[in-house]
């Protein structure tokens, strides 16, 4: 050993930083003796020994550096030395810079809005306890359809199943609110004892329902929601005992709901919960009132568990109850889907994002290959530097760490700003979803923002970005010719093909194509919905719906003193009754019907039509034309023969070739008995989905029924909303203070609104389109700086030999364009 130290003279001192470099120092020591000794072995001169395993090993500062990362505190200082290089060098290419972290904010700012959607669909909790064991059971009908449980089976299955911990059901109420100023109306549920324990929740005031409120003869009360107490109360904590009058039945509060409190009604909070008391015969009647049915499950069971038990149940009520069990079964869903399910207005929805979310996921693979590009080429401009550090000892993990350093600052910048692009984003995104469809958003209106999931998914994309537009640039800049890279005035040569760059910006133009015809076609498609003729003019018309008292719907005299009182105020232009609202939400798949004089079908296989009521002027009003026969007159009254008028579409389907005028036509189903109505007109369609085609409706006139429930009234007038809204309230309190107008909305609002799913996607398909396009753009632009730096000599070369510039121009201009070519 004594012998080979003399040819081997390695200065320890350098390396005696810590125990650990003395350690490696002490190993490379043994390695090189034994390398040295079989060089001598093999008959070469010591000194040339010791040189070639001097080269075999590599030079002094390599391994010093080596040694030098192998210590934490080294490592730790180096990095902060990147990170410090790393700014300024960003800081000295500010336009390089500012576009990098533009198109990174971009990106991530697109794939947040859409995550952040997501989120709160259908990942973010609901707001009760244990939110996944709760589930809620339906009965599907022999068509398939859901329908809530007997009243009866649920207090059959309350002590008799395996899986579930609690059951409790719910019966929804439109109560109105009177006893005050004005009439009110309050979206409600009655509600069994075990519901509001099942969900988790407690009056933040005021006690919970106990036994004795669902004893026979118990004092009614009610629970009020923390909204309800504000606007109604002032947030009065004396509110406990005061009454509240409900259609006409007078409640005394006993509790007031927490602020965050949100339970689905109806698409609506509830405003007030009462108990829900059954009679003996709906708890032994199968068949009876249904509720909807919510269970907890116990600890340890699924859904799928829960679901195999219910089967069971169903199983033995068709053994039980054949006649109206046949074909029937039983469903288990947990909270959240049964929510999404039941709400149409999310089926939309459900469907788009997922393409959104492929879209965004394009957009940001785009703008990190675009990124990469940009950098790449960035990076040849400093191939010097990377040489003259790779010969003062830099190893080639050094070099790479350097440039992803450069990285992560890009994407952190770029996550930066582009959470606050997203926050605006969410902003603008909910501002495009109308009120109605924020309300039904499980867990309430607030739910779509930027929470910490979002954040945090913000932050790994990022980092995400970071790696993968920064990784490939790294490692190829870090593979340095120090021979050719520090020759003086070295030129630039080209480091051989960069096809895979060509190749990826093709896919990238490709992609961003088809995104972008994708979203032409939704906007077309969107653009041909509003062309679409509703079949009435929404201009200038105010809907306000009148909602009947609960058991005491109102006649045909309360409606015409309204009409008359209406008509009569100052710059009202007309004004009609319907029990319906075109172009809604609210349309049923309608009701069979006989048709005079033809063969009679089973109970299902007739012809169906929807049914709707109006008043003689309401065809006038909302501008809906007569295509045959006669409008409804004053005259078509309950003493008269009973008279209908059919739209174009039944007129088409179930008259084909026939003139309709004097047909007789009258419903079926529980209604037998019903009187002919003959048919005396023919109107044009009324579109009740934009895009779906016309459903045969028939109309009967108000007229005609001895008691009518809820109707909405619609106005056209050239005044705003509001102060129709204000002169027609003050009418109905003079002819009825407990009649109130629940809702009101512009017939614009509503067709605008039944079209929102599809200017929603639209609109976020056509930006994520437009900015993939950009991006894909940007590639080019990165290919050509790229191309262009390698063939800096060459350019020289030409322009020395006389080549003009326009025609380097467009060899590089033309390469962008064949791109462009084959990538469309």
């Amino acid at each position: 050993m004594s012998r080979t130290r003399r040819y081997f003279p390695w200065p320890r001192s350098l390396f005696r930083k810590n125990q650990m470099e003395d350690e490696l120092t002490e190993e490379l020591h043994f390695h090189l003796e034994k390398e040295i000794e079989k060089n001598i072995a093999a008959g070469i001169s010591p000194e040339e020994a010791r040189y070639a395993a001097l080269r075999s090993f590599g030079g002094v500062d390599q391994i010093k550096e080596r040694c030098r990362d192998t210590s934490r505190v080294r490592w730790l200082e180096a990095f902060w030395q990147d990170l410090g290089y790393g700014v300024r060098m960003l800081a000295k290419s500010p336009g390089f810079t500012a576009i990098a972290v533009l198109v990174l904010a971009l990106s991530i700012a697109a794939n947040s809005i859409v995550f952040s959607v997501l989120h709160a669909l259908l990942v973010r909790p609901l707001p009760f306890k244990d939110p996944h064991r709760v589930a809620v059971i339906s009965e599907i009908d022999s068509e398939g359809q859901p329908r809530d449980v007997s009243s009866a089976n649920l207090n059959a299955w309350k002590n008799k199943n395996q899986v579930f911990q609690q059951l409790a059901g719910r019966r929804g109420m439109d109560t109105i609110l009177t006893g005050r100023d004005y009439a009110d109306q309050l979206m409600g549920d009655r509600v069994t004892l075990d519901l509001l324990p099942l969900l988790g929740w407690r009056p933040v005031l005021g006690r919970a329902f106990a036994e004795s409120d669902y004893e026979p003869g118990a004092e009614p009360v009610v629970i009020v929601s923390h909204s309800l107490w504000q606007r109604h109360f002032g947030s009065d904590p004396g509110i406990l005992g005061q009454t509240l009058t409900l259609d006409q039945n007078r409640y005394t509060i006993v509790g007031v709901m927490p602020r965050q409190f949100w339970f689905w009604s109806g698409g609506n909070q509830a405003d007030v919960f009462v108990p829900l008391l059954f009679s003996p015969e709906e708890l032994t009647q199968s068949g009876s009132r249904p509720v909807t049915v919510f269970g907890r499950l116990r600890p340890g069971v699924s859904i799928k568990e829960a679901q195999a038990e219910m089967e069971l149940k169903i199983q033995q009520l068709k053994q039980e109850y054949p006649r109206v069990y046949s074909g029937w079964s039983m469903k288990v869903l947990s909270m959240r889907d049964w929510h999404l399910q039941r709400e149409t207005a999310f089926a939309g929805m459900l469907k788009a994002l997922p393409l959104l979310q492929a879209a965004v996921a394009f957009v940001l693979l785009i703008a990190c290959a675009n990124l990469a590009n940009l950098v790449l080429a960035r990076t040849l401009s400093r191939r010097k530097e990377m040489a003259i550090r790779s010969a003062l000892g830099a190893g080639r993990w050094r070099l790479v760490r350097q440039l992803l350093i450069e990285s992560v600052l890009l994407s952190g910048l770029g996550g930066l700003f582009g959470s606050v692009l997203a926050f605006w984003g969410i902003r603008l995104s909910i501002f495009l979803i109308p009120e109605e469809i924020k309300g039904l958003l499980p867990g309430g209106r607030e739910t779509i923002g930027l929470e910490l999931p979002v954040l945090g998914f913000m932050l790994a994309i990022s980092m995400l970005t970071a790696l993968i537009f920064g990784l490939a640039p790294a490692l190829k800049a870090s593979r340095v010719n120090l021979n050719q890279a520090l020759k003086e005035g070295g030129r630039s040569t080209r480091e051989g093909p960069n096809g895979s760059r060509s190749l990826l910006v093709i896919c990238e133009i490709a992609i961003s194509l088809v995104l972008l015809i994708g979203a032409g076609l939704m906007i077309k498609s969107f653009l041909r919905l509003l062309r679409v003729h509703v079949g009435f003019n929404p201009e200038h018309v105010v809907a306000m719906l009148l909602l009947s008292p609960a058991n005491s719907p109102r006649d045909a005299a309360f409606y015409t003193q309204l009409l008359q009182r209406v008509k009569a105020l100052p710059g009202i232009e007309d004004a009609g009754l319907m029990n319906n609202v075109p172009a809604g939400e609210f349309w049923m798949a309608g009701e069979e019907f006989v048709i005079e004089g033809r063969p009679a079908r089973r109970l299902g296989e007739g012809p169906r039509a929807i049914t709707t009521l109006i008043d003689p002027d309401f065809f006038h009003t909302m501008g809906i034309p007569l295509l045959k026969g006669r409008f409804f007159t004053k005259q078509d009254s309950r003493e008269a023969p009973g008279v209908a008028i059919i739209g174009q579409s039944l007129a088409h389907r179930y008259f084909p070739g026939e003139d309709p005028i004097g047909k007789r036509l009258r419903p079926s189903g529980m209604e037998l008995k019903a009187p002919w109505l003959s048919i005396v007109g023919v109107v044009g369609d009324v579109r009740h989905k934009l895009s779906a085609e016309p459903v045969p409706t028939l109309y009967g006139s108000y007229l005609l029924q001895d008691l009518i429930g809820d109707m909405t009234l619609f106005v056209r007038t050239p005044l705003e909303q509001a102060r129709v809204l204000e002169s027609v309230r003050k009418e109905v309190r003079q002819i009825d203070l407990s009649q109130p107008i629940t809702y009101s909305w512009t017939m614009d609002h509503i067709v605008i609104a039944s079209m929102f799913i599809s200017r929603f996607v639209a609109w976020l398909l056509g930006t994520y389109a437009t900015l993939a396009l950009i991006f894909s753009l940007t590639g080019i632009y990165g290919v050509i700086s790229y191309s262009v730096s390698q063939r800096t000599h060459e350019i020289g070369v030409r322009m020395a030999l006389g080549a003009q510039q326009s025609h380097v121009s467009k060899l590089f201009v033309g390469k962008a364009l064949f791109l462009a070519l084959i990538g469309v």
